[in-house]
């Protein structure tokens, strides 16, 4: 979307990167902006954490979600904890 100078990109992904780490590596965004969030994780050399973040198996996760049954990834087919 480029909403962003590369100056301000930089700052904004290390806050992005800090808040995923600070919430036990999940993201505590809707679905709708997850893709996005994705690939500027990956873009900005980070994709360890989009891996990370694509892994992970704990709630809340797509990860939970499949090993706990869900028949489709999204946030209307969010299993109940």
């Amino acid at each position: 979307m480029n909403l962003l100078s590369q100056p301000q990109r930089a700052i904004a992904v290390d806050k992005l990167v800090d808040d995923i780490k600070a919430h036990d590596w999940h993201l505590t965004t809707g679905f709708l902006g997850t893709p996005y969030l994705m690939i500027e994780l990956s873009n900005s050399g980070h994709s360890d954490v989009a891996y990370r973040l694509l892994l992970q198996t704990t709630y809340p996760s797509w990860g939970y979600m499949i090993e706990h049954g869900a028949p489709r990834c999204g946030s209307a087919g969010m299993v109940i904890r």
